[in-house]
């Protein structure tokens, strides 16, 4: 695939190449890890949520985003970024480079097959969502058009984010299957930060592209018990891990409520538990130590998502979205560092 073409795929699908394209040019295949968040709003990061006055009191995860803040101070925040109405359109439409409505859409390579074309190793870990995209991304092994050579697969909508013991979770490596079997108690958010980063680290040296949907923080609303504990003792202080999870401190309806003290705090919890996942990834790629020039940039997809990119001429790259789910705003920051 002509590297015309591949810019040209970029742009189209994700809407991040704000820098000139002939600075694109310069960079010499870029890593690209996307980080797809669902149901999450332009205010629920602290460096957009300033820029909205009005919020209500409610409202807790702006305070508890340091990574994806630090990405927003040393980029540009687009504030005129806007998402599908649900995720799952937006999940297509990320991938494929295609409006939603197209009934071609899955009638062509989508951006993981075209990458692996170019030498790409390409990853999905997280959620797929919908019969055909899962097809598409999941099902499909075919070495000359499978969308993904690794991942660790949800194929669903929502689920809680404790695992039970036994529970199982297909994935693959070099489309050679593997069976994820949970101990029991595992967080799912720390299940996907582990492949993910093990991802980094096995393609270290290697273009790749990493695809991250994150559940989080889309309902049913379970913020990690170590994390209520943290951010909100005087709630969470004394009270048992049941207590939690299945007990007075649960969150027991599924739809986000902002006017439920209880259910910010559970969403809150689950922001941050995947703030503390981006900040491992960025870790791990900095741990590389092939970084020499990086664009960075957030965004939001679905309808509220939050985009971090990061491109060198050595390889490295991040690309961070989020969502929430209704045609509003959603936060963009670009970042060039020479």
């Amino acid at each position: 695939m002509p590297i015309q073409k591949l810019k040209t795929i970029l742009f189209g699908l994700a809407g991040f190449l704000s820098v000139p394209l002939t600075q694109a040019a310069e960079v010499q295949r870029p890593n690209l890890i996307v980080v797809l968040a669902d149901d999450m709003g332009v205010t629920d990061i602290g460096a957009f949520h300033e820029l909205y006055p009005g919020c209500p009191e409610e409202q807790l995860a702006h305070r508890y985003t340091p990574n994806l803040d630090r990405l927003a101070e040393q980029g540009i925040r687009c504030t005129r970024a806007y998402a599908a109405a649900w995720c799952a359109p937006s999940r297509q439409m990320l991938l494929s480079g295609q409006w939603v409505n197209r009934r071609n859409a899955y009638d062509h390579p989508w951006i993981g097959s075209q990458l692996r074309q170019e030498g790409y190793v390409t990853g999905l870990v997280g959620k797929s969502h919908g019969g055909r995209p899962i097809a598409k991304t999941y099902r499909n092994m075919d070495p000359k058009t499978a969308e993904f050579d690794d991942g660790f697969f949800f194929n669903g909508g929502c689920r809680r984010s404790y695992l039970e013991k036994g529970e199982t979770f297909p994935g693959r490596r070099g489309l050679v299957p593997f069976t994820f079997t949970a101990k029991g108690g595992e967080y799912l958010t720390d299940a996907y930060n582990d492949h993910a980063v093990e991802f980094i680290e096995r393609n270290a040296g290697r273009p790749f592209m990493l695809y991250l949907p994150y559940n989080a923080p889309h309902g049913p609303l379970d913020g990690k018990p170590e994390d209520l504990r943290k951010l909100f003792p005087e709630v969470f202080a004394e009270a048992s891990d049941e207590d939690i999870i299945s007990g007075p401190l649960m969150v027991r309806k599924n739809a986000r409520d902002r006017t439920n003290k209880l259910a910010a705090m559970h969403f809150a919890a689950m922001v941050y538990r995947m703030d503390l996942g981006i900040g491992r990834i960025m870790k791990a790629l900095e741990e590389q130590e092939r970084r020499r020039r990086r664009i960075s940039r957030s965004c939001s997809t679905c309808a509220c998502r939050n985009h971090t990119v990061r491109v060198d001429r050595a390889g490295r790259g991040i690309i961070a979205i989020r969502s929430l789910r209704s045609r509003r705003r959603q936060p963009r920051h670009p970042r060039w560092k020479p």
